[in-house]
């Protein structure tokens, strides 16, 4: 990375100042203590300027092969202090840039992390939504399927309402056989040759408390019809049994239609005398009551099928209008997640579209620096290289020096007007075998300009040393601005990480409370289909019920009135004291035979209607359940 170069090289920048101030020391201490020496050599030479010439030659071997021998321990121990400092420090700065490299590494690891942890997190909130939408589906399917058999579950109910409709009708016609049950397969005529008032006014008010009591019991059915259940339920309707013609002769049809044909005698005597109308108001009086019993029945069939399709069309309206809010409620929800969905994703876009823009800034500033630091490691690197070359020059020079005069010194005196041309070190080897003081004043002088001179490169060096510091510290300045500036970075990330982190979790609960509020909603709406399933199943068995009831009754209705159609043709049990040439006596056994059969014919119905009272209110109570 690019941090870890800028840092690697101001490393190596400032470990090359360093080993250059390290190696820069001992030079001054040797500079030091040249003068020194050179000092002692010259109060030497002057003490001995006064011997013999051969004392001064020895002198002067001596003190070279004392200066040579120090300037080489000196060099030897320069390069193997140096050499031992520079290994020991670049094997520390080598640990340190490991180690660098180790948490970097590892900060690099921590990070890669928390992105695939972040991936993962991501993977799962995507799956979690596809569940969530396939539970929706699933819900939505669960609604259709739902409706669909409220629609089966009102058809059921239709075509309940219409067999009971049927069953309406057949008990209207059996009623009306119940009536005409003296008749046969085809038509039955009985005569009646003389009305019998009394007779006929008995039956009459019968006729009537018959008709009000159906026109109560009408009422009643109506009012409870309307109180206690809302569905269409078959009314037991009482007989009406037709009067007999006072005159001639009335044919009862098995359609149920009654005929009044006038008998021989009628219509002859009708012939004769017109100022009788009795029989024609009779026969009309029986055709309109025929007729408007057949209104009668007509009517109610309309009422009870009118009622039937209006019970349909509350439940099918009421089915729809559920229908259609529970559509509007699945269309919210879509639009409500779609809302989300959205604000979800130009979420992310924006989050995305910062850390595109930060990432490269980011890029664009650590390839700056990069270069800038590979820029000034190269311009350090050229300085080292000449400070480097410089040392090696000063280096052999001293070698030089060991074996005469210093060429500083010679160009201090040039510069200082000397007319020195010839060396030193030639001036001593040729020197007289006498000594002038004047020459020994000219070693002085030269002395002092090479303690001078070296007192000035003291100073340049350390000139330069206070450069090099002051180098150092502005780089360590910007190195800690740079560790300061990552730091604050690492703590954005981090906090970012945590942010994602805590959103993660939010999210992750979210979502596990709308899939547990759907499978909530998914287990309510099961229940009430089972409920739904066991109530049809309930109802398909009390159908099944009381048809195989209604059945059996029919069958025992049909036993009965089969029994009593044998009992009026064949059981007919007149008294003893008629005669048979009586027919006015022989007709009013008839009537009271009749009488009886109709009275036990109504004791059968109203104990039906009992029964079919208790039907529908066991009906009403399984619905209410």
């Amino acid at each position: 990375m690019p941090p870890i170069a800028g840092r690697s090289d101001n490393k190596t920048q400032s470990a090359s100042n360093s080993s250059k101030s390290k190696v820069q020391k001992p030079l001054a201490q040797k500079e030091s203590i040249r003068p020194k020496s050179q000092s002692n050599v010259t109060s030497n030479n002057i003490r001995s300027s006064y011997p013999s010439k051969g004392n001064e030659t020895v002198l002067r071997s001596k003190s070279n092969d004392i200066l040579d021998n120090n300037n080489n321990n000196r060099l030897v121990q320069l390069n193997d202090y140096s050499t031992k400092e520079l290994l020991s420090y670049y094997r520390h700065k080598v640990e340190m840039l490991t180690e660098d490299h180790e948490t970097f590494q590892r900060r690099l690891d921590k990070i890669h992390d928390a992105i695939g942890n972040q991936e993962a997190l991501s993977l799962e909130l995507n799956q979690r939504d596809a569940e969530i939408s396939e539970l929706q589906r699933a819900l939505s399917d669960m609604q259709v399927y739902l409706f669909q058999e409220r629609e089966h579950v009102l058809r059921l109910y239709a075509e309940n309402d219409r067999l009971k409709i049927r069953e309406l009708d057949d008990r209207k016609k059996i009623q009306h056989l119940l009536q005409l049950s003296n008749l046969g397969p085809s038509e039955v005529t009985y005569f009646v040759k003389q009305p019998f008032t009394k007779s006929q006014d008995e039956q009459q008010n019968t006729l009537n408390n018959v008709a009000d009591e159906n026109a109560i019991d009408g009422e009643d059915n109506h009012q409870q019809h309307n109180q206690k259940s809302s569905w269409i339920s078959a009314i037991a309707v009482k007989p009406i049994i037709p009067t007999a013609p006072s005159h001639g002769v009335m044919e009862f049809t098995a359609s149920g239609k009654t005929v009044l044909k006038p008998s021989t005698n009628q219509t002859k005597s009708n012939h004769a005398t017109s100022t009788e109308p009795a029989p024609i108001s009779s026969k009309s009086d029986s055709v309109s009551r025929t007729e408007h019993e057949a209104v009668l029945r007509e009517l109610e069939m309309s009422k009870s099928s009118l009622r039937a399709l209006q019970t349909q069309l509350e439940e099918q309206t009421r089915n729809a209008r559920e229908q259609i809010d529970s559509l509007m409620e699945d269309r919210k929800a879509m639009q409500e997640e779609a809302d989300s969905l959205r604000k979800r994703n130009e979420e992310k876009a924006r989050v995305s579209s910062e850390q595109l823009k930060r990432c490269q800034e980011l890029l664009y500033d650590s390839t700056k620096e990069f270069l800038a630091q590979r820029n000034q490691f190269r311009q350090a690197e050229k300085v080292w290289i000449a400070e480097k070359d410089k040392l090696l020059s000063q280096i052999g020079t001293k070698k030089f020096n060991s074996t005469g005069v210093s060429a500083s010194t010679v160009s201090v005196m040039k510069t200082d007007g000397r007319n020195l041309t010839d060396p030193l070190a030639d001036r001593i080897n040729n020197h007289n075998n006498y000594t002038n003081p004047m020459d020994l004043l000219n070693n002085a002088n030269i002395q002092s300009l090479e303690s001078r001179a070296w007192a000035e490169v003291n100073q340049q060096k350390q000139i330069q040393l206070e450069k090099t510091i002051q180098n150092l510290e502005n780089q360590l300045d910007q190195q800690q601005k740079l560790s300061d500036m990552y730091r604050d970075q690492v703590i954005q990330l981090e906090e970012e990480l945590v942010r994602a982190r805590e959103e993660g979790v939010l999210s992750k609960d979210l979502f596990k409370d709308q899939a547990h509020k759907l499978h909530e909603r998914v287990q309510v709406m099961s229940q009430r289909y089972q409920n739904l399933e066991r109530r049809r199943q309930l109802e398909m068995e009390g159908y099944r019920t009381d048809i195989s009831t209604l059945r059996k009754k029919l069958k025992e209705v049909e036993r009965q009135l089969l029994k009593l159609t044998l009992g009026f043709t064949d059981g007919i049990n007149l008294p003893e004291s008629v005669n048979g040439n009586n027919n006015k006596d022989i007709d009013i056994a008839l009537l009271k035979q009749v009488k009886a059969s109709t009275t036990r014919s109504n004791q059968i119905m109203n104990e039906l209607k009992n029964l079919k009272l208790k039907m529908y209110s066991l009906e009403d109570e399984l619905r209410k359940i």
